[in-house]
């Protein structure tokens, strides 16, 4: 699972970071990322929008697929409305186990996402000056690499040695410094990067 509060990267706020980022030097490389780092994924917490499927032991007449309300809460057969947004599937599982308690001996459920209200949490994102910008699914062990080969490389206009990483964490916002040039033009390997969940890379154009 993934953490939530990841959204959608606004327009404005991209064109910003791209031009802003662009000029900034110094910058820190990524941070290398472990295996267990890469393959360990935060719980994620339910959005509203979000549709989850609630199965429930033994039960299969209380056993649905809901989306979350506007307001957070979904509503089950014998519960009328559940706060949902906020909590982990885990925690939701246990909160409808203690709602069904007074009605079904001993409830067991279980909680998944059945669909994310943004899949763009799910993915890595490239803008900028590479041929196709674009959102790429995100799975264990993806690279710096295979985000800009998805993206049909770089464009002639590139300055892909001002290439940023920005990382979005629980404690902010983080900026990375990307070589891209040295990297997809060169092949140096030691430039790539593994990357997380709702990473966005930004490609400057070259003032040359």
């Amino acid at each position: 699972m993934r953490l939530s509060g990841w959204r959608r990267w606004p327009l404005m706020g991209l064109l910003g970071a791209s031009l802003g980022l662009a000029g900034c030097g110094g910058l820190p490389a990524p941070p290398a990322l472990s295996d267990a780092e890469v393959l360990a994924t935060p719980d994620y917490q339910i959005n509203p929008a979000d549709t989850v499927k609630v199965f429930v032991w033994r039960a299969p007449e209380l056993s649905v697929t809901v989306p979350v309300r506007p307001d957070g809460r979904i509503s089950l057969p014998l519960v009328d409305d559940l706060q949902a947004a906020g909590r982990t599937p885990t925690e939701l599982a246990r909160a409808i186990e203690q709602e069904l308690s007074p009605f079904v001996q001993n409830p067991r459920a279980s909680v998944v996402i059945e669909q994310f209200a943004d899949n763009l949490a799910e993915t890595v994102q490239i803008m900028g000056e590479v041929k196709k910008p674009t959102a790429v699914a995100y799975r264990p062990r993806l690279t710096v690499l295979d985000v800009v080969v998805a993206a049909g490389g770089l464009t002639e206009f590139a300055d892909g040695d001002s290439a940023k990483l920005i990382r979005r964490d629980q404690t902010g916002e983080r900026a990375y410094q990307l070589d891209l040039q040295q990297l997809v033009v060169n092949g140096e390997l030691s430039k790539n990067a593994k990357l997380r969940p709702g990473d966005l890379i930004v490609v400057p154009q070259s003032l040359l």
